[in-house]
């Protein structure tokens, strides 16, 4: 019979797995400080490339 320990377990190993893979996945967003934008264009080629990562926390939410 399972514990409460080992259902605190099964309950936040997922979370935190998936929080992992969405910054790795957010680190290939940094390239972007290296490509010599201005300001307002490094804001918007950021915010392009986090966006499967904000889909991906929004999935994380909800589930």
């Amino acid at each position: 019979m399972p514990t409460q320990a080992d259902n605190r377990f099964l309950h936040y190993a997922p979370r935190v797995i998936g929080i992992l893979g969405i910054l790795f996945l957010s680190s290939f967003a940094l390239e972007v400080f290296g490509q010599g934008y201005s300001a307002s264009e490094l804001v918007v080629a950021l915010f392009m490339h986090l966006i499967p990562s904000l889909v991906l926390i929004a999935v994380l939410i909800l589930a």
